[in-house]
């Protein structure tokens, strides 16, 4: 009995020590908030290639802490969020609200801006959405004449020659506006900003410049993760969840039953509790 005592009492303290190994090991921590300019950064957001040596990002982790395409970069104190094939400042991050309001960096700080870039991205393969607080709006520039006349009933910008603006862009599948004009984007305007197409039509660098809001939420597996007090890790490569990190302790899918350990030597554990 005695050496049965014994026995347990080496496996336990054994046990105990390859498990603070395994776990300090396993580098997997959030990085700690940081500013950006006047913004404040931190989980579900992080820095990429972040100095931090605590965030995962810098580690050869094959995962990261927060959600799949937030990552931000820091330029000359301007947070930049990168969406398909556009980059856009951030200038108000509301976590309370889990909204964060955008501006295209080729129309920031501008007065009378030709924004270039559509704003589209797969809702399914991302967390952002848009808000109620959007309209989209279609602007055309270097139009000829007959535009003016059209059916479309645009509205000038004042501050651009023979450009004008449309709301929604229900339209544009079935006409052929390019017949018309050299270029045409669809961006979303703030409704706060909107009283009519005059007003729009007269300031509109103005409402670009006040940007657009998008909404995030999490997905099913780290809604679990966060609900338990959690915070989720993604994959780098694929950006599928792979674990909810707990005061630095590895859980499967919340802070309670399956923990994974998974240290440098290649060895990979699960606990059940």
């Amino acid at each position: 009995m005695a050496l049965l005592s014994i026995t347990l009492i080496f496996f336990f303290f054994f046990f105990t020590s390859f498990i603070t190994f395994a776990l300090s090991a396993s580098n997997n921590t959030c990085p700690p908030p940081t500013i950006c300019g006047d913004i404040n950064i931190h989980y579900p957001f992080w820095l990429i290639n972040s100095s931090n040596t605590t965030n995962t990002t810098t580690t050869n982790s094959s995962s990261y802490c927060g959600y799949p395409g937030f990552g931000l970069t820091c330029n000359d104190k301007h947070p930049l969020l990168h969406l398909p094939n556009v980059d856009y400042y951030i200038v108000l991050l509301n976590y309370a609200t889990y909204t964060v309001t955008l501006v295209d960096i080729e129309v920031y700080d501008q007065k009378c801006p030709q924004p270039r870039n559509n704003l589209t991205f797969d809702h399914s393969l991302n967390f952002f959405r848009y808000t109620p607080n959007d309209l989209n709006f279609t602007f055309f520039f270097n139009c000829s004449a007959q535009f003016n006349n059209s059916v479309f009933q645009p509205t000038p910008l004042s501050c651009l020659p023979n450009s004008y603006v449309v709301k929604e862009d229900l339209f544009l599948k079935d006409t052929n506006w390019y017949s018309y004009c050299a270029e045409a984007v669809m961006l979303p305007v703030l409704s706060d900003f909107y009283v009519n197409m005059s007003v729009l039509g007269k300031q509109f660098g103005e409402a670009l410049n006040d940007g657009f809001k998008l909404s995030w939420d999490p997905t099913r597996d780290c809604k679990a993760c966060e609900d338990s007090g959690g915070s989720c890790l993604h994959e780098k490569k694929q950006g599928s969840f792979s674990g909810c990190l707990c005061d630095d302790v590895l859980h499967a899918y919340r802070c309670a039953g399956m923990i994974l350990l998974s240290s440098r030597l290649g060895c990979h554990i699960q606990l059940f509790f």
